[in-house]
């Protein structure tokens, strides 16, 4: 975390991509089978 920024907000942007990512992959493999 560096100082004079937002690093909570940025953490947290990057932590709901990475959960949309990972709930996308998961759909993937269920629609597969």
């Amino acid at each position: 975390m560096r100082p004079g920024g937002q690093p909570n907000m940025q953490q947290m942007l990057k932590q709901a991509q990475k959960m949309q990512q990972q709930l996308a992959k998961a759909q993937a493999e269920l629609a597969e089978g």
